[in-house]
């Protein structure tokens, strides 16, 4: 059986909206200006000592957090069907651009934890894609985005990779046999919400791109755990420094 259940669903129009929800929920995001780029990220901590150490001033409800007419960022929510209903919001109020910093396995051995790897296209292994665009192996990253995003790291002096990404929505499913095909295939790394985020762009006509930090390493011997490393929370924090200064400067 293929899935969706229902055959063609990606030409099929919503009964309803996110115009439709936020009617009734607008309280709990501040004015937001058109054209927005919002930055996604997971750490509300390393954020606000990131702001708190730039001295910016911010307007914040709730998660989110508005910095200028042209930016702001939102508190990341695990897993692509809370990122994408999250995002559906922020696309009807406006959002053009979204970048989405987070946290990744790395695939490759060539990969340490700390290491920072701009995703191109990723696998569709989650399910909330397929509702949003046609069936195929691949969603991809904006190319525009993904020039901006080589530009400011470089600009700011910080390595990366450059590659391609497996999202998968059910973590402790990854099998040896997918990470030693994927492995072989250049797959640099998995996640839980990159090709979803890429197909709902896609489909609301959007910018989209991910960038991790790896926290994480599969091999066919098994998983090496780092989500504690120091190494982490050091990249994070040069990512969000980076993409902050580069949209309040």
């Amino acid at each position: 059986m293929l899935y969706p259940n229902f055959k063609n669903k990606y030409l099929e129009k919503s009964l309803f909206n996110p115009s439709d929800y936020l009617k009734e929920n607008r309280k709990n995001y501040p004015v937001i200006p058109e054209n927005l780029i919002v930055l996604y990220v997971y750490s509300r901590k390393l954020l606000e000592e990131v702001i708190y150490d730039l001295g910016i001033k911010v307007k914040k409800t709730k998660s989110f957090y508005l910095i200028n007419k042209k930016f702001g960022i939102r508190i990341f929510d695990i897993g692509a069907s809370n990122v994408v209903a999250n995002l559906e919001d922020l696309i009807a109020l406006g959002i053009k651009k979204i970048i989405n910093i987070g946290i990744a396995g790395g695939l490759s051995d060539k990969l340490i934890a700390g290491d920072i790897v701009i995703c191109e296209k990723a696998i569709r292994d989650e399910g909330v894609s397929y509702h949003y665009i046609k069936p195929e192996k691949f969603a991809y990253s904006s190319f525009n985005l993904i020039a901006e995003a080589e530009k400011i790291l470089k600009l700011n002096n910080i390595e990366f990779y450059r590659g391609a990404g497996w999202t998968i929505d059910a973590p402790y499913r990854e099998t040896k046999k997918e990470v030693i095909k994927y492995s072989k295939e250049g797959i640099l790394t998995v996640d839980m919400e990159t090709s979803a985020i890429f197909s709902l762009a896609k489909y609301r006509k959007i910018d989209a791109i991910s960038i991790f930090i790896i926290s994480d390493i599969l091999t066919e011997k098994g998983w090496k755990q780092y989500f504690n490393s120091k190494k982490i929370g050091i990249s994070l924090k040069k990512l969000l420094n980076a993409f902050i200064s580069n949209y309040v400067s």
